[in-house]
């Protein structure tokens, strides 16, 4: 049980399930959910899985130097290095051989490059620029496109941008807020800081018009799905106030530090409850 409970921390158990939910978000959001689902996310799942594994494996010096990171499975020495590249590589090989085997082709090349992006691409700039997180944002747009495409919708259909949009904009927020909070750390570790660039009250007015952007892409998803129900629309818009409300307090906030720990949850709340909307309601598209 110990070993399977160090397993989930080595994935990320919570932030791949996240992604799960998107995929299932991106599939459903067209005609609502079906047992064809199962595959696009148990897809998504693996894969997110392995690359947060192989993640993990590169950032296993780095993450020793971090109060945040520190007691993660490779640094504490729960888990060796060896045996996470191993875990990474049955996780990947895994999921790219359910996208491929089970999904479509486009859905395993949207796989492929988040793959890429992320272990790629991102790991590689976030060592270099404290901006990484912009890039990096991609990959959290593809796991609904995944699911979107797994279904058999076609990405130049508007729906999939309306979809990509929004859960590329929220990634960024949710960076600002960790920033305020653990900005410290990766200076500790060596890591480029945007908190060296900003001061916690410039953090503070970046991070809310952030949360002000994600609440106006919320507001949009409806006009993407002219059929929606009216009941979702209001759904929508209750979270647009919402997500607008948390960061007007933010910008009020005399403490942002201590706020944002609940504005990132409260963001990731309400991302949460979209996704929800998004797979039971859906878009329609066909």
């Amino acid at each position: 049980m110990k070993k399977l409970k160090t397993l989930a921390e080595l994935i990320k158990f919570r932030i791949v399930l996240l992604a799960a939910l998107t995929t299932a978000a991106g599939y459903a959001a067209g005609s609502g959910p079906d047992l064809g689902i199962i595959w696009p996310v148990l897809g998504v799942f693996l894969l997110a899985g392995g690359a947060a594994a192989f993640n993990q494996y590169q950032d296993r010096n780095i993450d020793g130097l971090m109060e945040r990171t520190r007691l993660r499975p490779i640094p504490s020495g729960r888990f060796g290095a060896s045996e996470a590249l191993a875990v990474a590589f049955v996780f990947i090989t895994a999921g790219l051989a359910v996208l491929f085997l089970r999904t479509t082709i486009v859905a395993f090349v949207l796989g492929m490059v988040a793959l890429i992006w992320y272990n790629g691409v991102y790991a590689y700039l976030k060592r270099k620029t404290a901006f990484a997180v912009v890039p990096g944002a991609l990959t959290g747009a593809i796991a609904p496109l995944i699911g979107w495409t797994g279904a058999g919708y076609s990405l130049s259909e508007p729906q999939a941008a309306g979809l990509a949009f929004f859960f590329f904009l929220w990634q960024i927020p949710h960076f600002w807020l960790l920033s305020l909070i653990y900005g410290k750390d990766y200076q500790k570790a060596g890591l480029p800081s945007i908190t060296v660039i900003f001061n916690a009250r410039q953090l503070k007015r970046i991070a809310s018009v952030w949360m002000l952007a994600s609440a106006v892409s919320c507001m949009l998803l409806p006009l993407y799905a002219p059929e929606i129900l009216l009941a979702c629309r209001i759904l929508f818009f209750a979270m647009t106030l919402v997500l607008s409300a948390g960061a007007v307090r933010m910008l009020l906030s005399e403490n942002a530090e201590s706020y944002a720990k609940t504005a990132f949850a409260f963001l990731n709340v309400c991302v949460l409850l979209t996704v929800l909307i998004l797979a039971f309601t859906g878009f329609n598209a066909r």
